[in-house]
């Protein structure tokens, strides 16, 4: 049996059908009105990132706050994604970045922190008349070195300086005897004196042969090379005196820049 051949019917015929079952579709795909096709339209998770073209989503194409913590996978957004200046104080919230979120590698040293590590750590207290401290002048003891005083909460002379060059004074200096020397308690050393040929004074409590005073009575330190004068004649360097007939002078609270 011989087969039968094929006809302009049998062509045509054929063609129509393919037309009508699936190229329509294709021809009617093509002449889709534009923004016809939106999210409604769509099949939820018909859409996935293997069917979208690198960079065809950028950040015009998104609609504020539409992209959440929640829609991103963890470790998907580094520092290489991230444009320089685009996250500022605004865009953290409070609270949401703790020491254990922070890579110690990245921190730079704060320049005032570096500066208060390279300071000099502050001393202990030089106190006056102990061994390789200087020495009280005149009559002046310490309070600690009165019969009945040892223990007192008020310490005896002392000095220090501290890690940005102050020095601070401290203590009570009382007249042996119960006597009023007045005059020079002791010298501090080189280094712990304000400027060459400087004379500080400042108010202090003391005890004259009229009484407890305030204000009145002065303790006066006098720093730098060669020797200031006073009506009682010259003063050495760095000294600590008082003015007039004093018996107790307390030094605590007194402080001033070394530079001597």
């Amino acid at each position: 049996m011989r087969a039968p051949k094929l006809s302009y019917a049998n062509v045509v015929s054929t063609l129509c059908l393919f037309l009508l079952l699936g190229g329509g579709a294709a021809i009617a795909a093509d002449r889709l009105p534009g923004n016809s096709v939106g999210s409604a339209q769509i099949r939820d998770g018909a859409v996935r990132s293997s069917k979208i073209h690198g960079l065809a989503v950028g950040a015009r194409k998104l609609a504020p706050h539409s992209v959440r913590a929640g829609k991103i996978a963890p470790g998907a957004v580094g520092a290489r994604q991230l444009r320089n200046g685009s996250i500022g104080t605004a865009q953290i919230r409070d609270g949401s970045i703790t020491g254990a979120k922070v890579d110690e590698s990245t921190l730079d040293v704060v320049p005032v922190a570096q500066e208060a590590h390279e300071l000099l750590p502050s001393e202990d207290w030089h106190v006056v008349g102990q061994p390789g401290e200087p020495k009280f002048q005149g009559q002046w003891i310490s309070i600690q070195e009165v019969e009945g005083w040892a223990g007192a909460p008020e310490p005896g002379p002392a000095f220090y300086k501290d890690r940005l060059g102050i020095v601070h004074l401290r203590g009570l200096a009382v007249g042996k005897d119960e006597s009023f020397p007045g005059g020079v308690v002791f010298e501090l050393p080189p280094g712990f004196r304000p400027a060459n040929g400087i004379a500080l004074t400042f108010p202090a409590f003391c005890e004259s042969a009229g009484g407890v005073t305030e204000g009145n009575c002065e303790a006066v330190g006098v720093y730098g090379g060669g020797q200031i004068e006073s009506p009682d004649g010259p003063v050495p360097a760095g000294s600590i005196l008082t003015e007039g007939a004093v018996g107790e002078i307390y030094l605590s609270g007194i402080s001033f820049r070394a530079e001597s």
